[in-house]
């Protein structure tokens, strides 16, 4: 099997596919493969060569596993969409969540099923030249991957304000400003991103003409952005968030601990409401970082030891398979963490499905 390389800069989706290679394109006509380009055709039974162990099991990984994963988490996702805008109407938090569960769910059609919709994401390798990965479909999946990152940060601040700044809650966490809120992120990842953009290139694939630009910049670009606004920075911010949240609930709890029962202060009490939503926030905060200290220390490694990002995907094809699955586990397991965290959740969900059946009997 013809060997061949990525290019640095792709992250997680296309990290570690399988290729079939076409084995009856002997002519210049029908294929060229040289030290600049390695062209990679999916072709029927009869003309496929021998599929390695590795190769079969990412073709599985990404043919397979992502998309039932993606199946199940976009049937969740709109159940969450649902009850959580339905319980938005009295708390931003749950609209951040709305907004989340349609992130999530735009890049788990991206990701689950970006190889149906475009196959030449899976059937093109361009050493140097990577035209498909700068595509808009990939793009838009990077786009919403980081958006989604950032919804999470917005609610973390949101209860860090409800829980150390409860007097400014009426202020800040309100329905208008969480949807201007959700709307400036989506804008500015969108203007931050939008230098990869690339919808036309040149005979050659070598450099992009429509926006006119270098391949050579749109991979530094790529390179230099991607890594701190989809993981990096989301995470460092919402752990800081994170202690001071706790360290909040902490202080708040010994305040009321030495107050009498006719003496509570506003300052110093937190609405059970708050309490309520503070447990879906950690469980939804801790999937985050389960799922992405992965690619973080990946490619903390990478750098660190001076080895191309190519170099360790082939060494270590499973463990880029790892990443995207923890990925589509990430953006799928919505339902599951609202379903076993959130009490009111859980009430307003069983009150829906309790409306629906009645109807269901009465007509």
């Amino acid at each position: 099997m013809e060997n061949f390389t990525l290019p640095q800069n792709i992250r997680s989706m296309t990290k570690c596919n399988s290729f079939l290679w076409n084995s009856s394109s002997t002519s210049i006509q029908d294929a060229t493969i040289d030290n600049n380009t390695s062209l990679c055709n999916f072709t029927s039974a009869a003309n496929q060569s021998v599929i390695t162990e590795i190769d079969y099991g990412a073709s599985w990984v990404y043919f397979y596993l992502i998309p039932i994963i993606s199946s199940f988490g976009l049937i969740g996702n709109t159940l969450s969409f649902i009850v959580v805008i339905q319980l938005s109407r009295v708390s931003s938090f749950y609209l951040y969540l709305a907004v989340l569960a349609l992130s999530d769910s735009v890049v788990l059609i991206l990701l689950g099923f970006l190889y149906y919709i475009d196959p030449s994401v899976f059937l093109s390798a361009h050493k140097d030249t990577p035209r498909n990965y700068y595509s808009p479909f990939y793009i838009c999946y990077i786009i919403f991957s980081q958006y989604s990152s950032w919804i999470i940060v917005a609610l973390s601040v949101d209860r860090y304000i409800a829980v150390c700044h409860p007097l400014k809650v009426k202020t800040f966490c309100t329905r208008k400003r969480a949807i201007t809120t959700t709307m400036c992120i989506f804008l500015a990842i969108f203007a931050l991103d939008f230098p990869l953009f690339c919808f036309k290139w040149n005979d050659d694939n070598t450099s992009c003409l429509f926006p006119a630009k270098s391949i050579h910049f749109t991979a530094e670009y790529f390179n230099i952005i991607d890594l701190p606004t989809y993981a990096m920075v989301p995470v460092a911010i919402i752990l800081v968030l994170s202690i001071l949240i706790i360290r909040g609930l902490y202080i708040a709890n010994k305040r009321r601990q030495h107050l009498s029962n006719n003496l509570t202060s506003g300052r110093m009490k937190i609405k059970s409401s708050t309490l309520k939503t503070m447990v879906l926030l950690m469980a939804t905060v801790l999937i985050f970082f389960m799922t992405s200290l992965p690619v973080i220390c990946v490619m903390t490694y990478t750098l660190a030891a001076d080895v191309g990002f190519t170099v360790f995907m082939h060494s270590n094809p499973y463990i880029i398979c790892m990443i995207d699955v923890l990925s589509a586990l990430n953006h799928a397991a919505n339902f599951a963490l609202y379903g076993l965290t959130g009490t009111t959740f859980r009430e307003e969900l069983l009150k829906l499905f309790c409306r629906c059946r009645f109807r269901g009997v009465t007509g």
